[in-house]
């Protein structure tokens, strides 16, 4: 039984972490900010790193969900292969 939840984790682990940066990778190339815009607006550091940090909460977290639910389905299906 441990065996078994110690490879759910590491594969939902290891999915969420690569369907996380994935995503986020391309929200953030899709979304991109440039500095000059943040020194013409006068916007103040905490509003500049919020706008950075978007991504995590638009891009890598919806696909670290996704990831975990593929991770769990992936060792559940192979788990009913091998029985």
């Amino acid at each position: 039984m441990e065996k078994k939840i110690k490879s759910y984790f590491w594969t939902s682990f290891n999915f969420s972490l690569l369907f996380g940066l994935i995503s986020g990778g391309i929200y953030r190339f899709n979304n991109q900010i440039s500095t000059s815009d943040w020194a013409s607006k006068g916007q103040p550091f905490s509003e500049r790193w919020l706008d950075k940090q978007i991504w995590l909460i638009e891009g890598f977290i919806p696909g670290a969900i996704f990831g975990i639910v593929v991770g769990i389905l992936w060792v559940y299906i192979s788990d009913k292969r091998g029985e």
